[in-house]
């Protein structure tokens, strides 16, 4: 099978399962962190815009990385999944938080600075579990430093 083939088997099975939950995972960060905010209209407008160049940038990233080769598209391919493991992370963190608000409004009615505290809280308290694995790990090895010592 050519690589061409190859490549547009893989492409049609990660268009079918993939891009939907990506569509979706950034329409509800762009709900929530771009409109739900209250930006001016034009600052909003520039924020939806890059949020839908990132969602975009995920299928034409694993797509065009088929087609490539490895020294070429690392360049392209890491921010990529850099951006696909950061939108994961907020993902979690405002699913978190509007959890947390819903469970609250219920015990808190009538205290809705109550309820943005703990939100609030909650929200750095994910950013900061999210980047501890990294403060632990300084001394192991990376997986760069592993392959090119082969």
């Amino acid at each position: 099978m050519s690589k061409l083939r190859e490549a547009w088997t893989s492409l049609r099975a990660f268009l079918l399962n993939g891009v939907g939950p990506i569509a979706g995972v950034h329409y509800y960060l762009c709900a929530r962190l771009v409109r739900g905010v209250g930006f001016p209209p034009s600052t909003e407008r520039a924020l939806t815009w890059i949020l839908c160049g990132l969602a975009v940038s995920i299928p034409v990233g694993v797509f065009t990385s088929r087609l490539s080769p490895r020294e070429w598209s690392v360049w392209w391919v890491t921010p990529v999944y850099l951006w696909i493991g950061r939108s994961f992370l907020l993902l979690l963190s405002v699913a978190l938080v509007d959890v947390l608000r819903i469970g609250l409004l219920g015990a808190a009615v009538g205290r809705p600075q109550a309820v943005a505290r703990v939100g609030a809280f909650a929200a750095v308290a994910i950013g900061l579990a999210a980047r501890a694995p990294g403060r632990f790990a300084k001394g192991a090895p990376s997986a760069s430093s592993a392959s090119k010592s082969r």
